[in-house]
């Protein structure tokens, strides 16, 4: 009796759903925030994005962004607001530059849970949560300083949108969005719209495209499945390619695809995007005399999508295999996760209608940034809360025994696990022996997927399911928290652009040394630096800025180019210091005036670091 009441109790107080979204914010905590500010900016993305946000706080400009005193085309200003306010809450630093990611990446997986929930069921819902905050990419993504947990966010909150909209008007009424019937009232498209405005805010037109195509490509799908439906009462004979047939003419017909548009409110969308983006987009535009909106148009939208930017390409598998390696760990149910779609798809009632939305986002997703000539893991992970509820809703199925699995299939992914844990730990000893060779013992975070898939095995095999899917979770955590959290700081110590900036401060002797570079990134070097780092390209250029200024005058290069500029530069310009090229060949070479040295204590003369 006693125990009743006190269950009945917590009932009371916490529901179900309200217990589930505690517990994933909990998850979030561990898993985003543990030394959330303990490596270095990392070059490229999160640097470039920190220096630029930055740099409009100095500016006392919330409008245009800029990176090392010029204008920056790269994403809209919503990120660097963001990271803004991370600075006013915490200072400056790491942590409030990523901070605002993680704040995103809870939000999405809330989302998660509440799509998974609509489509499925609540137990569906926590566990794709739980998929989404504990697989790789997802992960590293909300602990880093750039866009893409925030454009995920308002991308699923659109679906979400969508999802609850057609809950709440019945989702078991058969609909077809060619002949009028979305399902959505104008509010709901409205407000639908609204958070795809608020995506284009944070990366530009595809945070509105991509999404609007999900949802219509589903609702061709929908149109299709209504129309087969009425033939089959007609020809029940059809056989299954003449069906198929049927079902692609029904769905991709010009007239359907216009209708389906049509239906979607596309004047309701252009007022929602506009009202939300549109005021930030103009002023940008009139104050820079729309060179940053056209230049972000067509170069770094137009432009990346037609031709490779910086050599990040890849194959039609490129991102089907990134997808499998983003979802670790929970892409070693990838067989069973996928054999439960298809038995969705084969469904007649609400689940197939669930299958066929989360087909859609992750086809669009994948498939527009497969065509895309520029490739980059993060581009798609807007698809991951969707692949996550495909993981979710098959783990909560078989947890619940309410689905069953091969068992050679599952003992598959154990040995999946293992297999891991051994590359993981070979791997990184072979790499880290080349470039970092006193870090060897960082291999070690290996262990914990092999002890994981070893634990996974002999739980499966004494039927504790429940201690299963606590070992997936804990592995999962454990894995890559070490990983992010302990091996990555670690590794950062060995940056050079922090090291290099500091010195030059520490060293300098007036409080506006000027620092350069030699054939060498920049992005790094100008966030810790916090001033403008200019590149000299040619070597004449490098001999000229020594002449120019004769007094605080600095130059990092690396030691492949000292030899072709010693020959230019001035009698008394010598390496000041020297460290080893991070992740890679050579050292990082610090020229500057001789007589500089003579002020050093030899205790400061040594490497850099």
């Amino acid at each position: 009796m006693t125990i009743m009441t006190v269950s009945g109790a917590r009932e009371r107080f916490l529901s179900e759903s309200t217990r589930h979204q505690l517990l994933l914010l909990l998850l979030c905590g561990i898993a985003f925030l543990p030394n959330l500010g303990g490596t270095h900016l990392w070059d490229e993305d999160e640097a470039y994005f920190g220096s630029a946000a930055m740099e409009m706080m100095r500016r006392g400009d919330l409008v245009v962004p800029y990176f090392n005193g010029e204008l920056s085309l790269h994403k809209p200003a919503f990120m660097y607001w963001v990271m803004m306010l991370g600075t006013r809450l915490f200072g400056t630093g790491e942590f409030a530059m990523r901070f605002g990611s993680t704040v995103f990446g809870a939000g999405t997986v809330l989302l998660t849970y509440h799509a998974a929930r609509m489509l499925f069921s609540p137990q569906a819902g926590f566990w794709s949560g739980v998929a989404l905050a504990t697989c790789l990419q997802f992960m590293m993504l909300s602990r880093a300083a750039v866009s893409d947990t925030e454009l995920t966010f308002f991308c699923t909150a659109a679906i979400v949108v969508f999802i609850a909209a057609r809950r709440r008007s019945g989702d078991d009424v058969p609909r077809s969005a060619a002949r009028g019937d979305s399902g959505l009232s104008w509010l709901d498209w409205a407000i639908c719209h609204a958070a795809m405005g608020a995506a284009v805010l944070v990366k530009g037109p595809v945070g509105a495209v991509l999404p609007t195509a999900a949802i219509g490509l589903y609702l061709l799908f929908e149109h299709a499945d209504l129309v087969v439906s009425e033939r089959r009462g007609s020809h029940p004979a059809a056989g299954l390619l003449t069906r198929l047939a049927g079902w692609l003419v029904a769905a991709f017909s010009p007239l359907t695809i216009l209708r389906t548009m049509l239906s979607m409110r596309p004047f309701t969308a252009l007022l929602a995007i506009a009202a939300v983006a549109g005021p930030w987009y103009v002023w940008v535009g009139l104050r820079t005399d729309w060179e940053w909106p056209l230049g972000f148009l067509f170069v770094h939208n137009i432009g990346r999508f037609s031709r490779t930017f910086e050599h990040h390409a890849g194959g039609l598998a490129y991102y089907p295999l990134v997808a499998v390696v983003g979802m670790f760990p929970w892409s070693i149910f990838l067989y069973q996760s996928v054999r439960g779609l298809v038995a969705n798809l084969a469904d007649d009632g609400p689940r197939r209608r669930a299958a066929l939305l989360l087909s859609a986002n992750i086809l669009v997703w994948i498939g527009a940034f497969t065509l895309s000539s520029t490739k980059l893991p993060h581009y798609v992970l807007p698809a991951y809360p969707w692949m996550a509820i495909v993981c979710g809703s098959f783990f909560a199925g078989w947890v619940s025994r309410e689905i069953e699995a091969s068992r050679a299939w599952l003992r598959v992914s154990w040995g999946s696990l293992i297999a891991v844990g051994v590359a993981v730990i070979v791997g990184m000893v072979l790499v880290l022996r080349i470039f970092l060779p006193g870090e060897t013992h960082l291999a070690v975070i290996g262990v914990v997927p092999l002890v994981g898939g070893v634990v996974a095995a002999w739980a499966y095999e004494a039927d504790r399911r429940r201690l299963v899917a606590a070992t997936v979770v804990a592995t999962g955590t454990a894995f890559l928290l070490a990983l992010l959290a302990w091996a990555a700081p670690e590794v950062s110590k060995h940056q050079n652009s922090p090291h290099v900036a500091a010195w030059v401060r520490r060293h300098a002797v007036t409080s506006s040394p000027e620092l350069k570079s030699h054939r060498l990134g920049l992005e790094s070097l100008v966030y810790y630096f916090g001033e403008p780092v200019r590149e000299c390209v040619e070597p004449a250029g490098v001999a000229e800025f020594f002449r120019e200024r004769p007094q605080d005058a600095f130059l990092v290069t690396t030691s492949e180019q000292v030899a072709s500029l010693e020959p230019q530069l001035p009698e008394d310009v010598v390496r000041l210091e020297s460290m080893p090229l991070f992740l890679g060949k050579g050292e990082i070479v610090l020229l500057g005036r001789a007589a500089r040295t003579a002020d050093l204590h030899e205790a400061d003369r040594s490497q850099i670091r």
